[in-house]
């Protein structure tokens, strides 16, 4: 996986994270707990953020299952590489 791939998905999952919190991408670091950092109630804010993200990457993640599986922005940026990576 190149790195420039890498952040060009981190970026994207910025943007969305974005829309969905009312921050600005720049201040969603891939460090960031989805949870403590961002504020992301896990039921809804995170319900919105992946269908936004099945939708762009044409993924097919089931938000209850991620919500249990993905902590920060990064483990959601490595859960959509592996994805699309195996189509």
């Amino acid at each position: 996986m190149s790195s420039e791939l890498k952040q060009s998905t981190l970026s994207q999952v910025q943007e969305v994270i974005a829309e969905i919190t009312g921050y600005e991408p720049s201040d969603v670091q891939p460090h960031f707990n989805l949870e403590d950092d961002l504020q992301l109630n896990m039921e809804t804010d995170f319900l919105a953020v992946i269908k936004r993200i099945n939708s762009h990457f044409h993924t097919h993640f089931n938000a209850k299952e991620l919500a249990e599986e993905v902590e920060t922005v990064s483990e959601l940026v490595d859960m959509i590489e592996d994805e699309t990576e195996l189509g």
